[in-house]
């Protein structure tokens, strides 16, 4: 039975990962006279994850009759905000990468198997019980040769059929860069319960916490939104543009954008609690 529960995280983290990444163009096309920026859609989903998880939380401390709300140890306190704050970054680099003139959609889907690599290494750096894994025996090396030989394999049809520019490899670099925030954020999350347990208490403090230290770190990269050819907000009309992206959340001028926000969500959640369910198995 356990073995069937991976799968199915793992198979939720594929189709979750791949519901953000085509939720997110949709869901910016479908505000009105580009009111929408990805720093917006990150500021407000921020807010709601950690709202989502703060309910949550408070109703499993109060079943489980619970009062350690905020008596942490101070490496919990680092490792709450170390996860919440490459959460956030993650968010930031993938979210601004991910526009199609930036970096192909094709070669998103490609370079997401890096993950695997980032993490094997950044694993071993942080995780105490991995330390002593040697990397570079047979297995690892042919696995890590046959990963990359498919990202070369796949990306060869891809740059020669599409028009590349400096900016493409730009691009791609912060893409890639966020990957390697989600390996550290997957990283510290196991980290944590390797320092705690794996239980229901331990998974849900971590979310919740790596989501408030998410949203307050988002809402300090505002400036990221004004710094030019990566924003796309101006800085005399950012408090008008502000106003009026909220407001459209609930006008009928929006077509469907309540309803894709919550989808986005609700995507960004269920992959919260796969990445924790496995993360949790590693620890």
């Amino acid at each position: 039975m356990e073995n069937v529960f991976k799968f199915l995280a793992v198979l939720g983290a594929i189709f979750f990962g791949a519901a953000q990444g085509i939720l997110i163009p949709i869901l910016i096309q479908s505000f009105k006279n580009s009111l929408a920026t990805p720093y917006y859609i990150l500021v407000t989903s921020s807010f709601l994850f950690a709202l989502i998880f703060f309910i949550i939380y408070i109703v499993h401390l109060k079943i489980k009759q619970r009062t350690r709300f905020f008596s942490f140890s101070r490496k919990e306190w680092s490792l709450f905000f170390l996860t919440g704050m490459f959460d956030a970054f993650t968010g930031l680099f993938l979210v601004y990468a991910s526009d199609a003139t930036r970096t192909p959609i094709v070669m998103q889907t490609i370079l997401g198997g890096s993950t695997i690599i980032f993490t094997m290494f950044v694993s071993k750096r942080i995780i105490e019980s991995k330390r002593g894994i040697k990397l570079f025996n047979r297995y690892v090396i042919i696995s890590l040769s046959l990963l990359f030989a498919g990202i070369i394999i796949s990306t060869i049809p891809q740059y020669t059929k599409a028009k590349w520019n400096p900016w493409n490899i730009f691009w791609i670099c912060i893409f890639l860069l966020g990957i390697l925030c989600r390996a550290l954020y997957n990283t510290l999350q196991e980290r944590y319960m390797e320092i705690t347990d794996t239980s229901f208490t331990s998974k849900i403090t971590i979310l919740f916490w790596t989501c408030f230290f998410q949203f307050i770190v988002m809402l300090f990269l505002f400036w990221a939104d004004w710094i030019p050819y990566f924003g796309y907000s101006k800085l005399n009309t950012f408090g008008d543009q502000t106003g009026r992206f909220f407001l459209c959340y609930f006008s009928i001028d929006c077509d469907w954008t309540l309803l894709l926000a919550l989808c986005f969500v609700g995507a960004y959640i269920g992959s919260y609690f796969s990445a924790i369910y496995l993360n949790a198995k590693s620890a």
